[in-house]
């Protein structure tokens, strides 16, 4: 079962991909957009750099992908940041944050976006084109 739900999401990983524009076609790529939450409380909603990117359950996520962050297709030599906001509650009230939070670098060609919303308001970006269940992903592993 999980082999087939890995290749049915590859499918519509891929498939959003291709749909997605690249404003520069030359120096820039598209990447779906995966929010992983390792903090206890769910986030009703979140944003990399004004795209929309879902929900996720207190320590969940990573299963769906909006469509799309625009990056380089380069990584740039002096880094790279974007902004990211979210709206984390366990409440019926909005407790917006927003951060400006460093891209990792990442190989030529880009890759997802994957925004880890880790606790005390703490934001980790990585762009690969490996899944966070790999071992051999850059980032954080997946919420337990």
């Amino acid at each position: 079962m999980n082999k087939i739900f890995k290749i049915l999401l590859s499918i519509i990983l891929l498939s959003i991909l291709t749909a997605c524009p690249s404003k520069e076609e030359d120096n820039t790529v598209p990447g779906g957009l995966t929010g992983l939450n390792h903090t206890k409380v769910g986030i009703v909603a979140f944003y990399v750099n004004d795209t929309w990117g879902g929900d996720l359950d207190p320590m969940g996520g990573g299963g769906s992908t909006t469509c799309c962050v625009v990056m380089p297709r380069e990584y740039p030599k002096g880094g790279l940041k974007v902004k990211v906001r979210w709206n984390a509650t366990d409440t019926l009230e909005e407790h917006w944050f927003e951060k400006e939070v460093v891209v990792d670098p990442y190989p030529p060609g880009g890759g997802n976006i994957y925004a880890h919303f880790l606790p005390n308001q703490q934001v980790k970006v990585i762009v690969s084109n490996l899944y966070p269940e790999n071992p051999n992903y850059p980032g954080p592993k997946l919420p337990e």
